[in-house]
């Protein structure tokens, strides 16, 4: 059965081994403990190129897909009721979007004008380029 759920875009996940009666659904319940699913693409196969029925998974958190093929891959998945119980192979595929690429959150959170220099703060909180520094340090007045 084919299906998609979004679109699957830059770095994602490529999963073989699945059942026939798997949908998008129980795909996204296998890869919900790694921050669930932002995207899946289910393929189907293709018997003259040798290419088994497969599906695209692009999890909501990128940085958390390395950890779900090592987790999942050539494991057995399912609960025998609602989700057919089989082994998965797992691998990524795909460079990472650039939103992926961004830097973590909270690391230098400046406005752009301000990013790369150390942070310091006056009075009021404000992002100086260059903290001030203490008295006797530095040029003097008065000094060659």
């Amino acid at each position: 059965q084919k299906g998609s759920l979004g679109v699957v875009t830059g770095m994602h996940i490529v999963v073989t081994g699945f059942p026939a009666s798997w949908t998008t659904e129980q795909i996204k319940l296998v890869f919900a403990l790694f921050g669930g699913v932002a995207a899946v693409e289910i393929v189907p196969p293709d018997s003259k190129a040798g290419v088994p029925r497969m599906a695209r998974v692009q999890l909501r958190e990128a940085d958390r897909t390395a950890k779900a093929v090592e987790k999942l891959n050539g494991q057995t998945v399912g609960d025998g009721d609602y989700i057919e119980r089989c082994s998965v192979r797992c691998r990524i595929e795909g460079a990472p979007a650039a939103d992926d690429l961004a830097r973590p959150p909270g690391m230098f959170d400046l406005p752009p004008a301000h990013f790369g220099h150390p942070p310091a703060l006056v009075p009021g909180g404000y992002p100086q380029p260059f903290p001030a520094l203490p008295p006797g340090f530095g040029p003097q007045p008065g000094s060659p």
